[in-house]
């Protein structure tokens, strides 16, 4: 399994420890996309993972970039409406 990849398994299920220690050690990782085309901040805002968002976002990354699952919706806008409104 690749950084990226097990990135974006810690992301999926909320694992903010193991999240933290990827990108501690490569944070470019956090603005790389997986074969579909989603990054680790799409599925931290698909899964409602508040935290992990917010780690990865205060990274720099790009916030409004599309889902590459159909919906128009930008990263920002798919963790704001996780989080409760707030956008990172």
């Amino acid at each position: 399994m690749s950084e990226l990849d097990e990135l974006i398994e810690a992301t999926k299920q909320g694992n903010l420890e193991r999240v933290r220690a990827i990108l501690g050690a490569d944070d470019k990782l956090a603005d790389q996309r997986e074969e579909s085309g989603a990054t680790p901040l799409h599925y931290a805002a698909l899964n409602g993972h508040r935290r992990a968002g917010e780690d990865i976002a205060g990274l720099g990354v790009k916030t409004t970039m599309k889902a590459p699952w159909g919906s128009d919706m930008t990263a920002k806008t798919e963790h704001a409406r996780n989080v409760g409104g707030r956008s990172p």
